[in-house]
């Protein structure tokens, strides 16, 4: 069974992170297709960062032990 998810701003505060010097790093590859493997992906927060960006094509899969935030991350992902 899944656990309560969190509000928008809980979310927001404690989930939706991203390591500034690995989003850095990804969008130096502008024009190009790059497959991303998002290990301990959270909910999804690198992909979501991806997704924003329209100078290059990012594909993501994520993995993470916790089955409740990969729930949050493919509702993110939609």
């Amino acid at each position: 069974m899944l656990a309560k998810l969190a509000t928008k701003a809980e979310y927001k505060n404690k989930y939706d992170h991203v390591n500034p010097a690995v989003l850095k790093y990804l969008l130096s590859f502008k024009g190009s297709t790059l497959k991303v493997l998002d290990i301990g992906c959270w909910s999804g927060g690198l992909g979501k960062a991806l997704q924003r960006q329209k100078s290059s094509v990012y594909i993501v899969d994520g993995v993470d032990i916790d089955n409740n935030m990969l729930f949050l991350a493919k509702k993110q992902a939609k």
